[in-house]
């Protein structure tokens, strides 16, 4: 074997020859250099058991890119540092980029670490039961190891014999996690769910008595719910920076996420959409519920449109509307310059409307966000939204809504205020809108010629023959900005907690 003083050389010689020849050469003589050393061979023994050949080959893009050496060594001797996007999992249950990232941040092999972790030297305060049926081993083995390294909870498994035969049959991740102190039984009568563990109530009488409420900032990542008698986070993957770079899940809880595509947040990422949906797809499987207009083809996701929020209250409301129509010009931080045209992207066309507004015949009421003011030109600062509420605009019988993005089951605010004002939206975004609302309730375009041009045609007395239309666009909207509440009761009594 190498001596301490060779291998410091042969590694230095081999980060020098990684700069000035190909990846794949450097990752050979990597793999000839640490195939020598006594510690090296003693993780690969470690990680071997559990290792599946067949489905690392089959599913890292980046072994396809370098097949020169053995699979194993491959996974064992490539980089850990940084934000990892590459799905070069180990096996079908352990999840990189979810472990290494969310669960626990390292810059080392995330399942050599998983493996070697050993729990908290300490008396465990209380002892819980988890059941777990064969198609949640993933969520279940990810709670347990959570409850092993925090220390409070002894877990103990408790396994149908309908799911195993026997305690070899059990899935890999309880095996290792047995050698850290978690106690598995097999139970004839233990065919119950996750979520009917007695381990759920305990941790809420618990956190009840012994965890300090924190203090909820302005537009957190992750909110902390109280649901009957459990906890739950909820966690915004739409505001990626603040999720991304704070947020940690703690599997020893519930969590949900809300999620979207939205270009405008992925692209702040520097990632394309696909880069980006890849990877909050990877994240996803360790939620519990996953509220998103994008299937990602879970058992746990329910299909909500776009953001479900409302930015006006009933004082916004105005019974008695006018022959106008409204606008506001809310475009970014960079005022005028804010998003230029971009695949994906409408928000420029909320610039040109303003640019023509001289083209519409009716009595308009146009006015300029007051977010960034200062960002607009000084001849514009007239024009600027009178209040910090948008009842200005709702006195009008239309209001012009411009999505940031044309996405399927993606709108906003944008078009969910209108409808609860009753005024008709004349609208560009969501091309499944008519999906979700009675589309003679509103007046849908897509451009900017065909909107001012349908504006135009627009008589005094219109507004009465969309009024039934709005109304029950009205109650439609009622019930979808429930559904996401309606999943979440659906989820509670379903999984009933002892």
């Amino acid at each position: 074997m190498l001596s301490r003083l060779k291998l410091f050389v042969a590694l230095s010689i081999t980060g020098i020859l990684g700069v000035y020849f190909c990846a794949d050469s450097s990752l050979k003589i990597r793999y000839y250099i640490y195939n020598q050393m006594d510690s090296y061979q003693r993780n690969k023994s470690k990680i071997a058991p559990y290792f599946d050949e067949k489905y690392y080959i089959k599913n890292c893009s980046f072994f396809h890119k370098n097949p020169s050496i053995p699979a194993i060594d491959h996974f064992m001797l490539r980089g850990w540092k940084g934000s990892w996007n590459e799905t070069c999992d180990p096996n079908d249950w352990f999840n990189v980029t979810l472990f290494k990232e969310k669960i626990h941040k390292t810059s080392h092999n995330p399942f050599l670490y998983f493996i070697r972790s050993q729990p908290q030297k300490i008396e465990y305060q209380h002892k819980t039961v988890i059941y777990s049926t064969k198609d949640q081993t993933v969520r279940t083995w990810l709670l347990i190891n959570a409850l092993l390294q925090e220390g409070i909870f002894k877990p103990e498994l408790r396994l149908s014999t309908q799911d195993y035969k026997n305690v070899d049959a059990i899935p890999s991740p309880f095996k290792i996690l047995q050698s850290k102190g978690l106690v598995v039984h097999l139970d004839s009568k233990a065919s119950q769910s996750l979520y009917s563990s007695p381990y759920w109530k305990e941790r809420f009488q618990y956190d009840l008595k012994h965890k300090k409420k924190e203090e909820q900032k302005d537009n957190p990542p992750v909110i902390n719910i109280s649901e009957g008698k459990v906890f739950y986070k909820m966690h915004y993957l739409y505001r990626p920076r603040k999720w991304l770079d704070k947020a940690l899940l703690q599997p020893q809880y519930l969590n949900f996420a809300k999620y979207t595509d939205e270009s405008l947040q992925f692209s702040v990422m520097g990632q394309t959409e696909e880069e980006y949906s890849q990877k909050m797809r990877r994240y996803c499987a360790a939620f519990d519920l996953v509220f998103t207009g994008v299937p990602i083809h879970l058992p746990q996701e329910r299909i909500i449109p776009g953001f479900l929020d409302l930015f006006t209250t009933q004082e916004d409301f105005s019974e008695q509307k006018e022959f106008t129509v409204s606008f506001l010009l809310s475009l970014g931080a960079k005022g005028l310059n804010s998003y230029p045209k971009q695949a994906g992207r409408i928000y420029s066309v909320r610039k040109e409307l303003w640019d023509r507004q001289n083209e519409i015949k009716m009595k308009k009421v146009f006015y300029l966000s007051r977010r960034d003011v200062d960002k607009f030109p000084k001849e514009l600062h007239d024009r600027v939204m009178p209040t910090d509420t948008k009842k200005p605009l709702f006195k009008s019988h239309y209001n012009v809504a411009i999505e940031n993005t044309q996405q399927i089951n993606y709108f906003t605010e944008k078009l969910l205020d209108c409808i609860a004002m009753e005024v008709v939206p004349i609208y560009i975004g969501c091309p499944n809108v008519g999906d979700y609302f009675d589309a003679r309730g509103m007046i849908i375009v897509k451009d900017l010629s065909e909107m001012i041009e349908k504006m135009n045609t627009l008589k005094e007395d219109d507004y009465q023959k969309f009024k039934p239309y709005v109304l029950e666009n009205k109650k439609r909207l009622t019930a979808l900005l429930n559904l996401k509440n309606q999943y979440i009761k659906d989820f509670f009594q379903l999984f009933t907690l002892n």
